[in-house]
């Protein structure tokens, strides 16, 4: 079953410290992501099922469909949660906010000490129970954390900011966090 792109043009030039060229780049390769994915589903249907660890074709299709489907995902919950000028964080989200880092203040620098060190995502997830906590990870299929649901995504790869910022990564967090819809955010909880 194919994939449905969604349509995030209208981040183009609308985002407060995020050019437009640099979004639209960005966007380009989550359409990458989404062809490759529903081409990788399309190529399962005439492969053998047959595994093995070493090289399969099917084993191989398998693997990538990961990178591939968290590579779309990821993505359209990154764009899903920006808007111009961002959006207050609600009462809802900003109480299990303190309750889980202490304040508003620790859960932020706690999410650029993650970006600082990672190349990846930086995701804000909910357990099934309810505490709120980051997660890094790497190449889109590793070290996703199993059963927590991703409230909001950090795309911290170099092609999401150094066309604009180059190494400067607390600027692009800067106008990150400036464009953060916080009630998209808010509305993923399970509780």
């Amino acid at each position: 079953m194919n994939h449905k792109e969604q349509n995030y043009s209208h981040l183009i030039g609308n985002l407060e410290g995020l050019n437009a060229d640099m979004v639209e780049e960005h966007l380009g390769l989550y359409v990458g992501y989404v062809k490759k994915y529903n081409e990788i589903n399309a190529a399962m249907a005439s492969v053998e099922a047959s595994g093995n660890y070493s090289y399969a074709p099917h084993s191989e299709l398998v693997r990538r469909r990961s990178v591939a489907w968290n590579g779309t995902r990821l993505h359209e919950l990154y764009f899903e949660a920006l808007i111009n000028g961002g959006k207050e964080m609600p009462k809802r989200l900003r109480e299990p906010m303190i309750e889980h880092f202490g304040s508003v203040e620790s859960w932020e620098k706690d999410l650029r000490c993650c970006a600082s060190a990672t190349p990846g995502w930086v995701i804000l997830g909910e357990h099934a129970e309810g505490r709120l906590e980051h997660f890094v990870v790497y190449e889109h299929q590793n070290n996703y954390p199993a059963e927590v649901r991703a409230l909001l995504t950090l795309d911290c790869w170099e092609h999401a900011f150094a066309k604009q910022y180059g190494t400067n990564k607390g600027a692009y967090l800067d106008a990150f966090l400036g464009n953060v819809d916080w009630e998209v955010v808010a509305s993923r909880r399970a509780s």
